[in-house]
C-alpha cells in the first residue's frame, strides 16, 4: 500500500530529540515501512529517521519563533 505521513513542520525529526508528536510519528512511519508498505515521511528539513524515504520541506527560520518551550518561553 503506498501511504504518505505528514509529520509537523515545526521542527526536524532527529532520534536524539523524539518526544511526543516526534516520536509517534517517526515510530509508526518505520513500522509501516518495516511491515512492507510503501511510506514516504514529509518533515522539516533536517530530519533523520533511519529506514524511511523522506521527502523534506524547507522550514523558513522564523517557523521557530511559534515554538513554545517549557517554562512558557518562546524561541528567540
Amino acid at each position: 500500500m503506498r501511504l504518505a505521513v505528514v509529520a509537523p513542520l515545526v521542527t526536524p525529526l532527529r532520534p536524539a530529540q523524539a518526544g511526543g508528536a516526534q516520536a509517534f510519528v517517526a515510530d509508526l512511519s518505520l513500522e509501516l515501512t518495516r511491515r512492507g508498505h510503501d511510506l514516504t515521511l514529509y518533515c522539516a528539513q533536517g530530519s533523520e529517521v533511519p529506514g524511511v524515504r523522506l521527502d523534506e520541506v524547507p522550514v523558513e527560520a522564523e517557523i521557530s519563533a511559534a515554538l513554545v518551550r517549557p517554562g512558557g518561553t518562546t524561541a528567540e
